[in-house]
């Protein structure tokens, strides 16, 4: 939870709707949900556009901490992320 909270003061701070309670239940709430996968590693990729950057700079090494879960978040050129999910329905193979 201290990696929340962190995150919490760091990112989150009063643009949220939420009260601070509510904010940190809902972060517990994710916690809790993430312990059954934790240790799993989950592979994101992604065009190179500014809220996917915030995504793998940020949020990616934030959900890591919080959860337990290995994201790794890669961006790359929209025609790359194209051709790498045609790659992945056409073999199966995760990419």
């Amino acid at each position: 939870m201290d990696e929340a909270k962190a995150f919490l003061d760091k990112e989150i701070g009063p643009l949220s709707t939420l009260s601070r309670a509510d904010q940190e239940a809902e972060m517990q709430w994710f916690i809790d949900a993430a312990k059954p996968f934790a240790g799993m590693d989950i592979k994101v990729v992604s065009e190179t556009i500014a809220t996917h950057q915030y995504e793998s700079q940020v949020l990616a090494p934030a959900f890591t901490a919080i959860t337990g879960i290995k994201l790794s978040h890669d961006l790359i050129q929209e025609g790359d992320v194209v051709e790498k999910i045609q790659t992945q329905m056409q073999t199966g193979q995760n990419l």
